[in-house]
């Protein structure tokens, strides 16, 4: 852990000094940034993956802001496991690891990374741009029976929201192609 937040704290130095050297370069898409931000990522990085990201302030600033996410998320997902569930607000993210899916003609399914949510779109064959949209319980489902869930895209839009019912919560949806999944949340209230 330590290499990480010494290398974490020496990007934020170079993206606060303002140097630039790869700036004229092509910058790393979300994909690599994200990849770059999670466990072992930089020390599965390749070498030209490093040298612009020590030498690019935007795709720096971009990793750190991923890799702040992913420890918050970590966080969360670590205290989620601490809690006893009955009686505590759960939070579970997750991503969707091709940004190429932004046209959704397949049904696409997502695990949460806490591994407890699977989050599906099912595209309507004969409108497009809706579908049917379904978070589902993985594990435990008697512990989230009956609470209220609200699932949000990476901007903040709510998917669905609604009651977890036979381990699961289903709507429809529209403006498919307009969800940014690369990163969504589903959050379950507290049992009341």
């Amino acid at each position: 852990m330590k290499e990480t937040n010494f290398v974490t704290n020496a990007l934020k130095v170079w993206q606060e000094g303002g140097c630039d050297r790869g700036a004229d370069v092509a910058h790393l898409d979300e994909d690599i940034l994200f990849r770059l931000a999670c466990a072992a990522g930089l020390e599965d990085a390749s070498e030209q993956e490093i040298t612009h990201l020590a030498g690019c302030g935007q795709c720096r600033k971009e990793w750190c802001r991923w890799q702040e996410a992913i420890v918050d998320a970590d966080e969360v997902a670590a205290d989620n496991d601490r809690w006893d569930l009955a009686d505590e607000p759960v939070l579970g993210w997750g991503g969707l690891k091709a940004a190429a899916a932004s046209l959704f003609v397949e049904p696409v399914s997502l695990l949460s990374e806490c591994g407890r949510f699977e989050l599906s779109l099912f595209p309507d064959v004969d409108v497009a741009d809706s579908g049917l949209i379904v978070i589902e319980v993985m594990h435990d489902q008697a512990l989230f029976e009956g609470r209220s869930c609200v699932v949000r895209d990476g901007n903040g839009m709510v998917l669905i929201q609604g009651k977890i019912e036979d381990g699961r919560c289903a709507g429809r949806g529209a403006s498919l192609y307009s969800f940014a999944l690369q990163t969504w949340t589903v959050q379950l209230d507290s049992v009341s």
